[in-house]
């Protein structure tokens, strides 16, 4: 792996860890709820609101939240539609 390239995965992982401490703590939220395996409606809801924030403020792309979150690119994007539309 390149290094340049692994500099910025770990900065886009950072920026990711805080903007989901920062929701946790606004919402009393537990921060591995978000990051576990389970298809819970208020995990999937956390993560659709964070991973809209990340792309809506150019934090980073669709790819690095699915790898973020452990989903599939497929999956965060139809969450995010989803709270877009709900909102």
């Amino acid at each position: 792996m390149n290094l340049r390239k692994f500099d910025l995965e770990v900065n886009v992982e950072k920026r990711l860890a805080k903007l989901v401490t920062a929701y946790c703590s606004s919402h009393y939220v537990d921060p591995t709820f978000l990051l576990g395996p389970g298809r819970q409606r208020l995990a999937a809801r956390a993560r659709a609101a964070i991973s809209h924030q990340a792309l809506t403020n150019g934090v980073c792309t669709l790819t690095d939240l699915a790898r973020y979150f452990g989903r599939a690119p497929e999956v965060v994007a139809r969450g995010i539609k989803r709270y877009r539309t709900s909102r």
